[in-house]
């Protein structure tokens, strides 16, 4: 009989023991998100110093964005990539949880659900492959290409490799953004719900390049050529930082006598050449009005957005050469050529050279005559010296 009670008595004690632990509130497991700049890496084949904006994305990230970072060309080195170090503290049950990264480039909060759904201002850019329990180092990796695209239609599926490369030229080219910031959105969720968030919102995106000059100006000069160029007030960009030069050498090639010496050439002359440059510049392969340059016929700078003159580097006298000039920004955003001009170096011909070359038989100041000559002078001026005397002492 005591051994019943006692069993009765330990299922009584089991049974408020248990109702007691389920009326405690359960253990709050604290989960985060922070991401810090030493976290945040936009990797480049060439790698911007902390003074040529690294945070910011441009035209030239857009299209080195050719495919994903584990499939790098060895031709083309490393694609870029923005890549996201973030601490996250998850807790326990991570089988329903997701870290993913959301871009906006207004004002939206990209937490509340209604931003993430096909009406909102957000859209889904990257997400990590896998969470565990505990405290994390979270990379994630977003493609350039899929910020730049701006939002799309679908928000909850990531675009795929395949469609941001096949897509590449045309997304980089969309002019959607000059100089737009962004936010991008680091979140923890559990289904639709976010559990814990960070922000990161110091990265600008500017795939838009200012227009090139108008008309260019190309005088020769001794191994160089000296230009001048104009730009429509209306068409100029706040963020032209400065301009480069791009020569190329015509089928003329050197030796012959210049066209038109070391006068200057100015593009839009019409003519033949219409709209592109001069009826005075024959055509050439690699420097067309209108084209992206090509840096192997880069040929000199001049920095300042209000710069409107400037030289080339050194060039062969007596070749005749196509010039024309692109527009650089602050983020390296670079336009297209502008019209061309054309010019041939010519050494320099002071009074002196044009003196001689017509025949003239002097050096050049008192002692540039010869025997004969300063004989002759010594005469004149005694003789001018006894004249003057004469009529001096005639006058008293």
């Amino acid at each position: 009989m005591l051994r019943i009670r006692r069993s009765l008595a330990w299922t009584s004690f089991r049974k408020v023991a248990i109702a007691t632990l389920l009326a405690l509130p359960q253990v709050a497991y604290a989960q985060s998100v922070s991401q810090s700049a030493n976290g945040f890496e936009i990797e480049r084949e060439v790698e911007r110093s902390s003074g040529e904006y690294p945070f910011w994305i441009n035209y030239q990230d857009c299209i080195e964005d050719y495919a994903n970072r584990s499939q790098p060309d060895p031709a083309r080195g490393r694609p870029t990539t923005i890549h996201f170090n973030t601490q996250v503290s998850t807790g326990p049950g991570n089988q329903n949880k997701t870290f993913e990264v959301w871009a906006t480039d207004g004002s939206a909060n990209c937490t509340e659900n209604e931003e993430r759904q096909t009406n909102g201002r957000c859209w889904l850019v990257g997400r990590a492959e896998s969470l565990n329990s505990g405290g994390l180092s979270i990379d994630t990796y977003v493609r350039p290409r899929a910020v730049v695209r701006g939002k799309p239609t679908n928000n909850g599926n990531l675009p795929s490799d395949e469609v941001l490369n096949e897509a590449g030229e045309e997304i980089c080219n969309n002019g959607k953004y000059n100089q737009q910031s962004f936010n991008f959105y680091l979140l923890l969720a559990e289904g639709s719900d976010v559990i814990a968030s960070d922000t990161w919102d110091n990265t600008t995106v500017d795939t838009v390049a200012p227009p090139p000059p108008s008309k260019v100006e190309v005088c020769a000069g001794d191994e160089r050529l000296f230009l001048n160029w104009t730009i429509e007030t209306e068409s100029e960009d706040n963020d032209t930082q400065g301009f480069t030069f791009y020569c190329e050498e015509t089928d003329q090639g050197s030796g012959g006598a210049p066209a038109f010496n070391s006068g200057c050439i100015t593009s839009g002359t019409a003519g033949a050449a219409g709209s592109s440059g001069s009826e005075l510049c024959p055509e050439v392969e690699h420097i067309t009005p209108g084209e992206k340059p090509e840096e192997a016929y880069r040929c000199g700078t001049s920095t300042g957005k209000g710069s409107r003159e400037g030289r080339t580097n050194k060039l062969k006298n007596g070749t005749e050469y196509v010039v024309a000039i692109a527009s650089t920004d602050l983020v390296f955003n670079q336009s297209a050529l502008s019209r061309v001009g054309c010019g041939i170096p010519q050494p320099v011909t002071t009074f002196f050279d044009a003196y001689t070359d017509a025949g003239g038989q002097g050096g050049g100041g008192f002692c540039g005559f010869d025997l004969t000559s300063r004989s002759s002078l010594l005469v004149i001026s005694l003789s001018l010296g006894i004249g003057l005397l004469y009529r001096r002492r005639r006058s008293l």
